[in-house]
């Protein structure tokens, strides 16, 4: 891979299938470092004579939304408030630590949509924790568990807001409550005036 501090203008530089991303409209960015580099700018820095394949691949990368940008493109993150703000990568180390833990995004829509997920995740958690938590997972010497850990489901179905228990398998990113009521409750004080607040809010 070719670092961009490798690089002076007019340079001559070939690059390997697995450094170049094709977009849909046809145009090409090129990787440098840790960052992808539009076509155009990198012409106004170099010459590219062409792309050597490689090995480890025969088919050109496909751009993700998550990956890094061009010095001085722009991307999303989430601040602190919950709020999605567009910020322009200086190749800073806030910029590197922002991609490193996920919350660096060229998807606006989509990170506005990971923002409200995560804000009301965290208020159903608190919501759950301000009244009991979740009870201790525990089982039985023979293996089984008959307590009840609630939690909410939407029903793409009826497209309503329901609640369930699990005894045995606990769910990546699940918030759970004590008993139903609390759950149903939190359907009620939480859930729905979140999603009235927020219209544009998809489960």
């Amino acid at each position: 891979m070719i670092s961009s501090n490798e690089i002076n203008k007019n340079d001559i530089v070939s690059f390997k299938v697995e450094d170049v991303a094709e977009f849909s409209d046809g145009t090409k960015a090129y990787k440098l470092g840790d960052y992808f580099v539009s076509e155009d700018t990198l012409l106004n820095r170099m010459k590219i004579t062409s792309v050597e394949s490689s090995a480890s691949t025969d088919m050109t990368n496909t751009y993700s939304s998550f990956d890094r940008t061009g010095l001085g493109d722009e991307y999303w993150y989430i601040d602190i408030d919950g709020e999605v703000e567009l910020f322009q990568d200086a190749g800073e180390p806030i910029d590197k630590e922002l991609h490193n833990v996920a919350n660096y995004c060229t998807d606006k829509k989509l990170i506005e949509q990971r923002a409200m997920h995560e804000v009301l995740n965290r208020l159903l958690w608190r919501y759950s924790e301000e009244h009991g938590g979740d009870i201790e997972w525990a089982w039985d010497k023979g293996g089984y568990s008959y307590q009840k850990h609630w939690y909410i489901y939407f029903s793409h179905t009826n497209k309503g807001f329901h609640c369930a228990h699990n005894d045995a398998h606990e769910t990546v990113g699940t918030i759970y409550f004590k008993s139903e009521k609390i759950a149903q409750n939190a359907i009620k004080n939480v859930i729905k005036p979140f999603i009235e607040k927020h219209p544009d809010f998809v489960w």
